[in-house]
């Protein structure tokens, strides 16, 4: 979609303007990036941790 822009300077006076072009480049926002890998490997191993320790209380009880 092209969208029409309308400038003006410090005193008003209209410019040419521009057009804008709008291009979507997919249904979500691109965030995170790398930096949530180590939120996710850290996740995971708290997890592991956690069915590690759970099978060995009820093994032992």
């Amino acid at each position: 979609m092209k969208v029409p822009v309308a400038t003006e300077d410090e005193n008003g006076n209209a410019g040419d303007g521009y057009t804008v072009t709008d291009t979507p480049e997919g249904i979500l926002p691109h965030t995170g990036g790398a930096g949530i890998i180590a939120i996710v490997v850290a996740g995971l191993a708290i997890v592991t941790v956690g069915v590690i320790a759970y099978n060995r209380r009820r093994a032992n009880a």
